[in-house]
């Protein structure tokens, strides 16, 4: 595909983020029983990130209907309260948006931009 507008690539055209050069395949042969966010296997992650990853998933997946205790204090160790109900509002909208697209099932790859654009009198 040639260069798109500002020079931008094809994948800056189809939507699809770029692949990073530093990611590494997983080795031939290995299988993985479920997705893994993976952020608990890096270990340049600070501790503060990994709890926000910790909790955005367990908020996310509510396994037996409530975020573990050590994902809770791993969370409260590293955020204040303000922080803390800021990062969960933060999930819960996203996770919202994602119900949301599950539930209406909208067409993808179809959007073109401007074209819900109100045309200027």
């Amino acid at each position: 595909m040639p260069a798109g507008p500002g020079g931008a690539g094809p994948e800056v055209q189809s939507g699809l983020p770029r692949r990073r050069r530093h990611c590494r395949k997983r080795p031939t042969g290995i299988l993985q029983s479920r997705p893994d966010s993976g952020h608990n296997r890096l270990p340049r992650r600070a501790d503060r990130e990994r709890a926000a990853l910790a909790w955005a998933e367990a908020l996310t997946k509510l396994t037996n209907k409530n975020v573990p205790d050590e994902i809770y204090e791993a969370a409260r160790e590293q955020f204040t309260d303000e922080e803390l109900i800021d990062l969960t509002f933060g999930v819960l909208a996203i996770n919202s948006y994602n119900r949301i697209n599950i539930a209406f099932r909208p067409p993808v790859g179809t959007y073109k931009v401007g074209q819900h654009a109100v045309a200027a009198n």
